[in-house]
């Protein structure tokens, strides 16, 4: 009886131990998979280097900003502000304050909501920037130069980001034909890089996009 009860308390005990180790099992894993789950995050959008995932070459909202290194002898940051808005000939316009070189500048751009196309007022409207550009295309450009479309899908490096499927504007001299100045601009960003033949540079290294 002895044997026999010792045996029947033995299995029994087995028996706990079993479901306790069981339960144990049970419940770490549930942990684990708790600790998972709660470790899964969003992966972090890097906006210098893929913007907001708009269709605009030139996004603009109140507390947009870019911060270029412009290279000329020296290298200085520039940055570009879109601090308020402003209502002129009936339309509403953005202004973006540049700041960082010599004093400071305000421009004022909009952006036509069905077209893409971005527009800067500086006594008349003019088209800055094409939504839907087209490779040869023409645009405004100062007296002495001509504008181009000129690839739509190039490519161009910084010291943060490879972009590539960029729109590429080229300045021309108008009488020498000569290139004086080209601009890259990555959808949902905005301008990430510029040069011209004296020999300034201006590269893209941060933005904070709504």
């Amino acid at each position: 009886f002895v044997k026999t009860n010792k045996q029947k308390i033995m299995k029994k005990t087995v028996l706990s131990l079993i479901s306790i180790a069981a339960l144990s099992t049970v419940l770490i894993s549930s942990c684990k998979k708790k600790d998972k789950e709660e470790d899964i995050t969003e992966p972090e959008v890097n906006q210098v280097c893929d913007g907001n995932g708009s269709a605009s070459y030139y996004p603009l909202a109140v507390g947009n900003s870019r911060v270029y290194a412009f290279t000329f002898g020296t290298v200085v940051d520039i940055t570009m502000a879109v601090i308020d808005t402003k209502v002129i000939g009936g339309k509403t316009y953005f202004a973006q304050v540049t700041s960082g070189f010599i004093g400071t500048d305000t421009s004022y751009y909009r952006e036509d909501p069905t077209t893409h196309d971005v527009y800067e007022i500086d006594g008349t409207e003019t088209l800055m920037v094409p939504g839907n550009p087209v490779v040869g295309q023409v645009l405004p450009s100062d007296a002495g130069t001509t504008s181009k479309v000129t690839n739509l899908n190039a490519s161009y490096s910084t010291a943060t980001c490879s972009y590539t499927g960029l729109l590429e504007v080229t300045d021309y001299d108008a009488s020498t034909s000569k290139v004086v100045n080209t601009a890259y601009y990555k959808k949902g960003l905005g301008l990430v890089g510029a040069f011209d033949d004296n020999g300034f540079d201006l590269k893209l290294k941060a933005a904070t996009l709504k």
